[in-house]
């Protein structure tokens, strides 16, 4: 077999899924304290994984939507991270789901 025909056949082969990091839900009774925005990244991805739409064509999930709001409301102003006490208490709730 030629070079180039095995490379072709070796490119022909599916990815292997990438590994997910192992996470645990964190508990409720500890304390939260400021999250990143990458934190935040990844609980959106979280949600949007394991919450499925109602039905076809309906919006996004209400945990997946105040993170994403809360993910916007950051860019926007430009901060690394923020303090779980200036969220409201749907964004709250969403972010000790996920987090």
């Amino acid at each position: 077999m030629s070079p180039s025909l095995a490379l072709v056949k070796a490119l022909d082969r599916p990815l292997p899924e990438p590994a997910e990091p192992s996470w645990q839900p964190r508990d409720p009774r500890q304390p939260l304290g400021p999250f990143s925005i990458g934190q935040l990244e990844e609980a959106i991805n979280r949600a949007r994984k394991q919450l499925t739409r109602p039905e076809p064509g309906a919006g996004l999930p209400a945990d997946v939507t105040h993170l994403a709001g809360l993910y916007g409301w950051m860019i926007f102003h430009r901060l690394d991270e923020l303090s779980p006490d200036r969220l409201n208490r749907d964004e709250l709730d969403a972010l000790i789901r996920w987090i």
